[in-house]
């Protein structure tokens, strides 16, 4: 969270008007400096400091006016400075300092958060302040006496003088808290009435006397008596209707500060919201960069303003887009071009965007010694004369300038104008980072698309209802679908039939996949197309996330394998035919071993039996019948392709 800021600007301004008022020779920017503050911070009635800083900055007060006693005096002038006209103008509305010493806590709760404070009725014109500091506060004694002289001071505008104001208790003396018992005269009107009153009594008794004593006086003590009394209650009524009129001049400055401060905040809540309706509606930049240039144009208090980014390199400032400016001062600035990688560039614009800080400029040609000679012309030709330059940063990288100034003279520049600059800045970076990002989201995307429909293969996505969600071109060429024929229809049902054998297979792929989505699985399985063809499909799955991690869809890629299975087949088949060729082959050695004993025993016995024998010829019988066995088992052989083929020609 870093050091705590505790105390509001309005503190260091009253000391700043005190110092600027009475030790005029003492140099406050210096002072600043040492404090780590600056003017536009200052001007800001809505920022706040550190202790650090206050410490700071008191050490470079006593030591530039040489006054030790300094913190008091300033407090005392807190009461007529300009930097509480607000809170002064609502304090002294009221008729009486007792009121406005019962405002003390409220009004000291927005000056401070580094101490409470407490107020007690003591009497009609007494009252008692307790100030403790919160917990982690190592409040100084310079502040105790900063915050007496305020005390002190609250009722001289109504009374003329400041107040008594006893310290009886101290933190810094070994108290538990800052104790200030106050007193105070009352206004003059009160000294008036009082008077009256005290001037009827003394009328009245002087009546009475007279009555008693020279009756015949009473024609002249009368008339004086009642003369006395109107002049005096003429005369109170006439301060006590001054200091209302005081009152009611007070407080209705003070209401016309607040609207004017309203106005302003409303003002810039419509700035930042107008631009935060661009940056989400518009990711084209130079659409962006006219956009905001349009807003500011209508909301800002400034006369011009001008966007300027780095080109891919970072080596040059570039003028996108800006208003304000003549058209040959526009044409002029779109042409220049601002160096970046020049060690030498000082200029309000290189420095803010090398130095990722707020480069302001209150007179232009405080600076234009450091600027290179071109940019001096022009400078000149624009006629700037002062200007605020915030860098557009995102994640540390800065992508350009926003800048902004006047052509007439303006009061210096607040803490909050500045912010608000730096958060359209900051805002335009991000914007201009998303505008990046989606035009290579598109790029990638059409990439990714154009491989996608012009993959040779079948790409399909399957939602955990089992619903197609997605069909690429080649699908659709393959099924002779059109996208919406089968996009957001089963896939059971429509490419595999309800009752297949594919249907179950891709049934148990989703329990598989929701069971182990980490996995890629691979199926095949027969599907169909429109016109009632059946073709085999080889599907390689793969589970696909949501944000939470859950399978939201599964992603299916086909390749058509029908052909193959078609291969596959015709294998098998020739392997079967290649088994049954060599069982035949076997079979068909074995029985050839057996007819050749057959043929050459009946051979030799034919030699051993006279011709015309019936033996003889039955023995011819058995060696014919022999030999067309041996024929039939040559056949099984060539069949089997166990042996040679004879090739004779044919007549």
């Amino acid at each position: 969270m870093g050091t705590p800021h505790l105390y509001n600007i309005r503190i260091i301004r009253s000391y700043v008007e005190y110092i600027e008022k009475y030790y005029p020779e003492a140099d406050v920017n210096a002072i600043l400096d040492h404090a780590g503050l600056t003017r536009y911070e200052m001007e800001d009635l809505g920022y706040w400091f550190t202790q650090e800083q206050a410490d700071r900055f008191f050490e470079a007060v006593v030591q530039k006016t040489g006054n030790p006693g300094i913190a008091r005096e300033a407090g005392r002038m807190e009461a007529t400075s300009s930097s509480y006209d607000t809170f002064r103008q609502y304090v002294y509305g009221f008729i009486t300092p007792a009121v406005a010493y019962d405002l003390c806590s409220k009004i000291s709760a927005k000056l401070t958060r580094g101490a409470t404070m407490e107020h007690h009725r003591m009497g009609r014109n007494k009252v008692e302040i307790v100030s403790r500091p919160i917990a982690g506060v190592n409040e100084k004694p310079y502040q105790c006496e900063n915050r007496l002289g305020v005390l002190e001071a609250i009722p001289k505008p109504f009374t003329g003088k400041y107040a008594q104001v006893e310290h009886p208790e101290c933190i810094h003396k070994g108290g538990t808290c800052c104790r200030y018992v106050i007193s105070w005269d009352e206004p003059r009107f009160f000294f008036w009435k009082k008077m009256r009153n005290i001037a009827a009594f003394l009328s009245i008794i002087v009546c009475l006397a007279a009555a008693l004593t020279a009756p015949q006086s009473l024609l002249h003590v009368i008339p004086g008596c009642f003369a006395a009394i109107f002049i005096l209650a003429f005369y109170a009524e006439y301060t006590a209707k001054k200091e209302l009129a005081r009152n009611a001049v007070n407080q209705g400055n003070a209401a016309e500060m607040l609207l004017h401060e309203i106005n302003v905040r409303y003002n810039d809540a419509l700035l930042i919201q107008e631009i935060g309706q661009a940056i989400s509606m518009v990711l084209d930049i130079d659409e962006l960069i006219d956009y905001v240039m349009q807003i500011l144009r209508q909301r800002s208090n400034y006369d011009r303003g001008l966007v300027l980014l780095a080109n891919e390199n970072q080596t040059r400032l570039i003028c996108m887009s800006g208003y304000g400016y003549a058209q040959k001062e526009e044409q002029l600035l779109r042409r220049t071009r601002f160096t970046l990688d020049k060690k030498n560039s000082k200029g309000p614009f290189v420095q803010a965007f090398r130095d990722q800080k707020p480069c302001l400029v209150n007179d232009i040609n405080e600076v234009i010694g450091d600027m290179s000679p071109r940019s001096q012309d022009l400078a000149r030709f624009v006629d700037v004369r002062s200007l605020v330059c915030v860098p557009i940063v995102f994640k540390g990288e800065s992508l350009g300038i926003l800048s902004v100034d006047n052509m007439k003279s303006k009061d210096v520049l607040s803490q909050s104008e500045v912010s608000l600059l730096t958060g359209i800045a900051q805002q335009i970076g991000i914007s201009i980072n998303n505008a990046r990002f989606f035009k290579r989201l598109q790029e990638s995307e059409a990439k990714y698309r154009e491989l996608v429909e012009n993959a040779n293969s079948i790409l399909m996505r399957i939602d955990i209802d089992g619903r197609i969600s997605f069909f690429n071109e080649f699908a659709q060429r393959f099924f002779d679908y059109r996208p919406e024929e089968v996009v957001g229809s089963p896939v059971i049902g429509k490419i595999m039939a309800e009752d297949s054998s594919s249907a179950r297979i891709f049934r148990g792929l989703f329990q598989n996949i929701e069971s182990s989505p980490e996995n890629y699985s691979q199926v095949q399985a027969e599907t169909v197309l429109k016109n009632g063809e059946r073709v085999w499909i080889s599907w390689t799955n793969k589970a696909v996330r949501d944000e939470d991690g859950n399978v939201a869809e599964v992603l299916c890629v086909g390749t058509d394998i029908t052909e193959q299975k078609r291969l596959e087949a015709q294998l098998r088949k020739s392997q079967k035919m290649e088994a049954i060729g060599t069982l035949a082959g076997g079979i068909a050695h074995d029985f050839n071993n057996i007819l050749f004993p057959i043929i050459g025993y009946a051979e030799m016995s034919m030699d051993d039996v006279p011709d015309g024998s019936i033996i003889k010829a039955n023995l011819e019988e058995i060696r014919r019948a022999a030999c067309r066995a041996k024929e039939l088992v040559e056949q099984i052989l060539v069949f089997s392709r166990q042996s040679e083929q004879e090739k004779r020609p044919l007549r």
